[in-house]
């Protein structure tokens, strides 16, 4: 498991159909990957945003 998210909420208002808090543990994780490129580009943001980049991404939008 990946540790570094400090659970500081952005990603979930950035983009809050693709990440959802643990509460037990106090972390952030993804729920459903994008399926389109208005979707892609909010992830991307969260992404980039992330001040502990703890988000990771292994593959780039296919087909979108």
């Amino acid at each position: 498991m990946d540790d570094s998210c400090i659970d500081c909420n952005m990603c979930r208002v950035t983009a809050p159909h693709h990440f959802e808090r643990n509460d037990l543990g106090r972390y952030t994780y993804v729920t459903k990957q994008p399926d389109n490129e208005t979707e892609w580009a909010l992830c991307q943001q969260a992404l980039e945003e992330c001040p502990v980049n703890a988000i990771g991404c292994t593959v780039a939008a296919v087909g979108v």
